[in-house]
């Protein structure tokens, strides 16, 4: 995983937009933790419990530093 977060971390930077980490912890990862609760059962894609968390995290991360989209229209 770390050479996995190493080439999204360079593409970001390359392209310059933020790169929010979403539970680099395993121990302070719910998906780990309760798996059968977040997964949908497929195994591999959230439920709808599971993207609620990624939303309420994600959300937190963009919050704390400030990263907003404002979009602009051409009138």
């Amino acid at each position: 995983t770390d050479s996995v977060l190493r080439v999204f971390s360079e593409v970001a930077n390359i392209e310059q937009v933020p790169l929010i980490e979403l539970f680099s912890d395993p121990k302070e990862n719910p998906f780990v933790r309760d798996p059968k609760i977040y997964f949908a059962q497929d195994g591999l894609h959230p439920n709808d419990r599971g993207y609620w968390e990624w939303y309420k995290h994600i959300w937190r991360l963009m919050t704390n530093k400030n990263f907003f989209y404002h979009e602009t229209t051409k009138d």
